[in-house]
This record gives structure tokens, C-alpha cells and sequence, in this order.
């Protein structure tokens, strides 16, 4: 697996089958709002995903929607925003980590379904 640097757009990323790992930098935003996906970042159908954000992912709707298991996301310094839900994540055995100075929020901040999944605030 080699590492997949995620690039400023308003457009929306969408990844399907893909662990990555996916790393959004400082100084990176990542919005939906001229295009027509659903979520700002989202990721489906695998197991073992990896997503590192130190940048902000902006959501007209959504933030980040991870319909993934076994896998992780890490929220350092970095802000997820949806206007409806900031993080929807679906799947088992997940695993969030929102470490410091990290946002994220939206009418409902994170919407977890499924079981065995763990969140670390720190």
C-alpha cells in the first residue's frame, strides 16, 4: 500500500475498495460544495482503511461518511465539518481517534452504526 496525499477540492472525494492509507495535510480543505456527492470525503467497502486528517474536510450535508470496518481515522489538528453530520461512520470494529486541537461537529458531531467501534478524545 502506498500512501494516497488527498488534494484540495470542492468537488468531493470519493473512494470505493481503497484502504489507502489516505493523509489530508495541514493546509488542505476538502469540501462538496460544487459538486453533487452526498459527503465531502467518503470511503466504502473495505476493511482495514486508514485516513489521517490535519486539514479540514467541509460537508454541505456530510463531513466524512466511512462505510468501512476494522479500520481507522485520525483527526489531528484537523477539523471535520458537515452541516448535517460531521463523521458518519458505519461498519464494526472502527476505531476513531480525535487527538488535540481536532474538530469535529455538525448538527450531530459523529454518527457511529454497527458494533465494537471505539472513540479516544483527547
Amino acid at each position: 500500500m502506498s500512501t494516497v496525499f488527498l488534494e484540495t477540492t470542492d468537488t468531493g472525494l470519493s473512494f470505493m475498495n481503497e484502504a489507502g492509507p489516505f493523509v489530508s495535510e495541514r493546509g488542505t480543505t476538502i469540501s462538496n460544495t460544487a459538486g453533487n456527492l452526498p459527503a465531502a470525503l467518503s470511503f466504502a467497502g473495505i476493511s482495514g482503511a486508514s485516513l489521517s486528517n490535519f486539514g479540514r474536510v467541509e460537508g454541505t450535508g456530510i463531513g466524512v461518511h466511512a462505510n468501512i470496518s476494522e479500520s481507522v481515522i485520525h483527526n489531528e489538528n484537523g477539523t471535520i465539518e458537515g452541516s448535517d453530520v460531521g463523521l458518519k461512520f458505519i461498519g464494526l470494529a472502527n476505531t476513531l481517534v480525535n487527538a488535540t486541537f481536532s474538530v469535529i461537529t455538525g448538527d450531530t458531531a459523529v454518527h457511529s452504526l454497527g458494533f465494537n467501534s471505539h472513540t479516544f478524545n483527547s
